[in-house]
């Protein structure tokens, strides 16, 4: 079985500071084999992971090249007053950080 390792070449189109949200709204021409995930279009930005934020990767049918539009952060205080987190999502994260709440606290009377 091959592994999905791809490659992936980008040009950006159009880069764009918006200061009033704090980030950098980038659109990138990407050429790869396979569609890229967000996550690999992340990585090859090259910026911190945690500040890069994947709004679409929009490829047309056929072809070989797809358009991706990323927005890169300043600061994570401006990520998180502008992106909403889905509902399902945010109820996992409240879920898991319940779950290491309860296991530091067995600890802490297990000590």
């Amino acid at each position: 079985m091959q592994s999905k390792q791809s490659k992936m070449e980008a040009k950006i189109l159009k880069q764009h500071k918006n200061p009033l949200l704090h980030r950098e709204e980038i659109l990138i021409s990407i050429e790869s084999e396979s569609s890229p995930s967000f996550e690999e279009v992340k990585k090859h930005m090259g910026k911190n992971e945690d500040l890069v934020i994947i709004k679409r990767v929009k490829g047309n049918f056929g072809a070989k090249s797809f358009n991706a539009e990323v927005f890169v952060y300043d600061s994570k205080e401006a990520k998180d007053k502008v992106e909403v987190i889905p509902k399902k999502i945010r109820k996992k994260m409240e879920e898991e950080a319940k779950k290491k709440l309860e296991e530091t606290k067995q600890e802490e009377t297990a000590v």
